[in-house]
């Protein structure tokens, strides 16, 4: 989790038998870096989805108190529907999520490949003056 600062940062208790869903519109291709944890030692099982509108699971993780780390790439135009349950009966498990939205990736190195062609170029021009 070097050099990983969050875009958004949420805290939220889970009750037995209960589920929280959260929505992230992807308007490009994205990348979706992110980590989430129980925030203390616990035997309790909690699920961890992503899904699209049409329900196509992307990522499905059992959580058992530890620090897990996604990192995908997604199409653009769609919503992903991140969904978090708690499937066993013992306390509130408290659940930090932390996202960050690493938009157009490729995009962003495709301008950084181009501004070094450009600098290439103008010292070949510079060499032949």
């Amino acid at each position: 989790m070097q050099d990983f600062v969050p875009d958004d940062m949420l805290t939220f208790s889970l009750q037995n038998y209960s589920e929280e869903i959260f929505v992230e519109d992807v308007l490009a291709p994205t990348q979706l870096r992110g980590a989430y944890f129980v925030a203390y030692n616990s035997e309790e099982n909690i699920n961890f989805f992503i899904r699209d509108p049409q329900k196509k699971l992307f990522l499905l993780n059992q959580i058992l108190g530890k620090v897990s780390l996604l990192l995908m790439l997604f199409k653009g135009n769609t919503n992903l529907f991140f969904l978090i349950q708690k499937a066993l009966k013992k306390n509130l498990s408290h659940l930090l999520q932390m996202l960050q939205i690493m938009k157009n990736l490729i995009q962003n190195m495709n301008i950084q490949t181009q501004q070094i062609k450009y600098q290439n170029m103008q010292f070949k021009v510079l060499r032949l003056i």
